[in-house]
């Protein structure tokens, strides 16, 4: 059977429909879609696409065509996420009788509210790396669990032990829960509903997850003291911006940090050299002004990072992390770069990573 692509065929059959109905109009075509988001029951377009009056004069003609193209019961369209805390999302269903979709993803069985809930299909690469780890036994805290986007890949094939997962929606909370059932894996999590910076426990975790965008900073301090007093990972998400502009500190030519403002200073074998960060090699130690620790990745040579900016973010990262952890123990925390994943394009110059990071007390042996 010859191959044929979804957008002709949305193209050709809607074409028809309307034609049949005599509601069709050149302009029309604009608003065919060309992309979309399938999930088992549902097929979820921009809201950009069937903004005219004439599909829905059409009515159920064009939505059961729809509905038989892409092999669902729902469609629904998306706007823009709304600025609530919540990230919930402009979405409405236009066809069928569910609000609950169902997705199958790596294996693992998710649903949500679609009109209350956002569930990100880009960031399938990240949720199948952190599946890929082996944390047996080790107790995961979850910062911004959701619906269980990382909580569940965590619980499901990373043999960790226990997972607490921190989440203030009411909607995502119950949507986690139900998710927690379908696989099975509820009585190895716990769930504390509310902000992870007052309900989250202290000192109980070997890794903390932060997938929160465009920042998670505001909960750093949170995730620091989550950590056992051993240290363990951090998973940190954050919205990299690409194409700023670098200031530079004439006096002793060190970089200026674009976000605290102070000097990054290398520190190799214990005697301090003044250094660009575009000289820094791999595995260098990095210390800030108030004698924090940190160090980046031990790996390739600086030339293989794909982009300048996502150095220096890392660089600011982990002394910051390493200074929030000195004045919680009043103690040096080594801080050290395990890897920097790029997730996906949030919009031009602007890139989702996840910046993994291991945390332990200086020990004077």
């Amino acid at each position: 059977m010859k191959y044929q692509n979804p957008k002709q065929v949305l193209l050709s059959r809607l074409t028809e429909v309307m034609n049949s109905l005599n509601l069709w109009k050149d302009e029309l075509k604009n608003e065919i879609p060309s992309s979309w988001e399938r999930y088992n029951n549902f097929v979820i377009f921009n809201e950009k696409y069937f903004r005219s009056e004439k599909w829905y004069i059409a009515g159920s003609k064009v939505w059961i065509e729809v509905c038989k193209i892409f092999a669902v019961e729902n469609i629904a369209l998306k706007g823009r996420i709304q600025c609530d805390g919540y990230r919930t999302p402009n979405t409405k269903v236009v066809w069928g009788n569910s609000k609950w979709v169902k997705y199958t993803d790596n294996g693992i069985h998710y649903t949500w509210l679609i009109e209350h809930n956002m569930f990100c299909a880009g960031n399938a690469s990240e949720r199948h790396r952190v599946a890929k780890l082996n944390c047996e036994g080790e107790t995961v805290v979850d910062l911004f669990a959701g619906i269980g986007y990382f909580t569940i890949p965590f619980l499901v094939y990373t043999k960790c032990s226990h997972v607490y997962a921190c989440e203030w929606n009411p909607n995502a909370v119950a949507a986690l829960k139900l998710n927690l059932k379908k696989n099975n894996v509820a009585i190895k999590c716990t769930v504390f509903e509310g902000d992870n910076r007052d309900v989250c426990p202290m000192n109980v975790a070997d890794r903390v997850i932060m997938g929160l965008i465009p920042t998670s900073r505001k909960s750093w301090d949170v995730a620091c003291r989550a950590l056992k007093l051993c240290g363990g990972m951090l998973h940190l998400h954050e919205n990299v911006t690409s194409k700023f502009r670098i200031e530079l500190k004439e006096s002793n030519m060190s970089e200026i940090c674009q976000i605290c403002e102070n000097c990054l200073i290398c520190l190799e074998m214990n005697s301090f050299s003044v250094a660009l960060p575009v000289s820094i090699s791999f595995g260098t130690t990095v210390m800030s002004l108030d004698n924090t620790v940190c160090s980046v990745y031990k790996g390739p040579q600086i030339s293989l990072w794909k982009k300048y900016e996502w150095l220096c973010w890392a660089v600011h990262t982990v002394h910051t992390i390493s200074e929030i952890l000195l004045k919680q123990h009043d103690t040096p925390w080594k801080v050290t770069t395990k890897g920097l994943n790029y997730v996906k394009s949030y919009a031009p110059h602007i890139d989702h990573l996840v910046l993994d990071l291991e945390c332990r007390p200086v020990t004077n042996n």
